[in-house]
């Protein structure tokens, strides 16, 4: 298994140099990942009929490559998604740093911020105690950037 990863890690990296890495995958939606990824699983079976099981796991490790792309910019898209609601409620947090957070980590954020927002727009919201991995509330903060 460990390999195949390799294989598909090596198959990511030239994509990445072939395309431009994450700046040309997050021009994409998740539906032109799908498409692609059906159009080279589409060739892979093609190779399969034609017993030809080696150019068909050639394509089947870019279909996972694809496949790692498109949840990477999901992944780079909701952080980026976060930080604008963490802004809302004053709180300025890099989106490189929200990636290396906790899934778990990125759920309290979101919901600490999401029921601050509510909470001050007058709706009856009770306000969960702020995780400790949040940074202060810095109202000056982003005002200029």
């Amino acid at each position: 298994m460990n390999n195949i990863l390799l294989e598909v890690n090596t198959e990511r990296k030239r994509q990445d140099q072939k395309w431009g890495g994450a700046h040309h995958d997050d021009q994409h939606s998740t539906r032109d990942f799908v498409q692609l990824i059906e159009d080279y699983a589409g060739w892979a079976r093609v190779m399969a009929g034609m017993n030809s099981s080696d150019k068909a796991r050639k394509r089947l490790i870019q279909v996972a490559a694809l496949a790692v792309a498109s949840i990477e910019s999901i992944d780079r898209q909701a952080d980026a998604t976060l930080k604008d609601l963490l802004s809302l409620v004053c709180l300025f947090v890099d989106v490189e740093e929200i990636s290396g957070w906790t899934n778990n980590q990125k759920e309290l954020a979101r919901d600490y911020a999401s029921c601050v927002h509510l909470n001050a727009s007058d709706s009856d919201v009770a306000v969960p105690v702020k995780p400790g991995f949040l940074p202060e509330c810095s109202i000056t903060e982003g005002l200029w950037e």
